[in-house]
C-alpha cells in the first residue's frame, strides 16, 4: 500500500477568513489524532489571508476513507456551508516514492 498525499486550497470571500480559521484549527487538532493520519496541516497565505492551504499525508487510501467518516468532518462540512467559499480545488496523489529534495543539492 502506498501512502496518499492530499492538498487542498481554499479561496473564501475576505470576511469568512475568520471564520475559516477557526473551523480549521478545531479540525486540524482532531484529524491529528486519527490513526493513519500522518501529517494534517492548514497553512493561511500571508498576502491573501482569504486564501488556505491544506496538506495531508495517509498511511493509506483506507486511512483517507475513514477520515471522510469521522464526527469532525461532517461538523467541518457543516462549518463551510455557511461560508461564502470561493474556489475549492483538491487533489490526492498515490506516493511511490519519498525522498528529501534538499538532500540532493
Amino acid at each position: 500500500m502506498s501512502k496518499v498525499l492530499v492538498l487542498v486550497t481554499f479561496e473564501l470571500h475576505p470576511d469568512d477568513a475568520d471564520a475559516m480559521k477557526g473551523l480549521a484549527v478545531t479540525m486540524e487538532a482532531a484529524t491529528q489524532q486519527e490513526p493513519g493520519c500522518l501529517q494534517y496541516t492548514f497553512g493561511q497565505e500571508l498576502a491573501h489571508p482569504e486564501k488556505f492551504q491544506l496538506s495531508e499525508v495517509w498511511r493509506d487510501q483506507g486511512a483517507l476513507d475513514a477520515h471522510f467518516e469521522t464526527p469532525h468532518m461532517a461538523v467541518f462540512r457543516r462549518g463551510l456551508q455557511g461560508l461564502r467559499v470561493i474556489k475549492r480545488v483538491a487533489t490526492s496523489y498515490a506516493v511511490a516514492q519519498e525522498q528529501d529534495p534538499l538532500a540532493r543539492r
